[in-house]
């Protein structure tokens, strides 16, 4: 079979996807199918032919001053949508043409903002379609409201025609991939289609990757990672994103727990929200009890979850 994958987020390139986009990639090609990567930064610059090279590590970045200002919200806001609908036409110019030259027999979308017309391309030229769907974040009503989600989406003055977008794609699919069962069941509810149209497929780990037998005694990897050997360690492993609200383990650490030796939280990864649990540490005053690890090398987390006493997703 020939799969056209398109990832729209503007911040990913075919030639360096991410660590999971890769992962899927490998699968569908060891299954026997034929598979095309377009993403949305390919229009950026020039494309070249996909790569097993795993993605660059960002750096985190501080929010920009006219981003701290309230007062010019709507204006930043409905910049940035006018800019994800720019993206859009010239996206769904490019996956229109590979379309046409690489004539897919099944067509998978990760979804981003404001992607509909790259959509459109796709269900126009016949095909069946899957929408990969990712809460990011939740524009469409029926879905904010099948999550009991507030309205955090922004203040951007074109926020109607986001949701107006969301809802048609997740109409017009003929399937959409949900991480849990509880979504499927929620947002089958919600947007009126049968369970039939959902495909469940969990995040995923190598469990090779983790192998207990293999992993070190905990005193021996707190040593190796210059990690405190008497405290309760408490270790979360992300990106630091609003949904994963980190700052409650960093005030789990300045509560203690009497049973508990004392705790000192250590937070790998990076993020937009890292700055935000900075703060938060230096108010509580315990600096000396949360080590902020900063990103390391997939291969390494094993090592920190082995040094862990708990691994924490708040």
């Amino acid at each position: 079979m020939k799969l056209l994958y398109v990832v729209s987020g503007q911040s990913y390139k075919s030639p360096r996807p991410s660590r999971k986009i890769l992962a899927l990639m490998k699968c569908w090609q060891e299954m026997g199918h034929e598979v095309e990567l377009i993403c949305g930064g390919d229009i950026t610059g020039q494309r070249k032919n996909f790569s097993d090279s795993s993605s660059k590590v960002a750096k985190s970045k501080e929010k920009p001053w006219y981003r701290k200002s309230k007062l010019l919200s709507p204006i930043v806001d409905t910049i940035s949508e006018v800019k994800n609908l720019r993206h859009d036409r010239r996206l769904a110019k490019l996956v229109e043409k590979r379309i046409h030259d690489f004539k897919p027999d099944l067509y998978l979308q990760r979804s981003s903002r404001l992607d509909g017309k790259t959509l459109s391309v796709a269900t126009k030229a016949g095909m069946p379609t899957v929408l990969e769907w990712k809460d990011q974040p939740i524009a469409s009503d029926s879905a904010r409201q099948a999550l009991n989600r507030k309205d955090f989406y922004g203040f951007s003055l074109l926020k109607w025609l986001v949701r107006r977008v969301e809802a048609w794609k997740e109409a017009h699919a003929d399937f959409l991939i949900v991480e849990s069962e509880e979504l499927k069941k929620r947002l089958s509810q919600a947007f009126n289609r049968k369970p039939v149209d959902f495909v469940v497929a969990h995040n995923a780990v190598h469990i090779s990757d983790f192998d207990i037998e293999a992993a070190l005694p905990m005193i021996e990897a707190r040593s190796n990672l210059s990690l405190p050997s008497g405290s309760f360690l408490p270790v979360f492993i992300g990106s630091f994103a609003w949904y994963q609200h980190v700052e409650l383990l960093v005030d789990a650490v300045k509560l203690d727990d009497p049973e508990l030796s004392p705790m000192t939280a250590v937070l790998v990864g990076d993020g937009p929200g890292r700055a935000t649990v900075e703060r938060r540490t230096k108010e509580l005053g315990i600096d000396d009890r949360v080590v902020f690890v900063g990103r390391v090398p997939h291969e390494s987390v094993p090592a920190y979850l082995a040094a862990a006493d708990a691994a924490v997703l708040p």
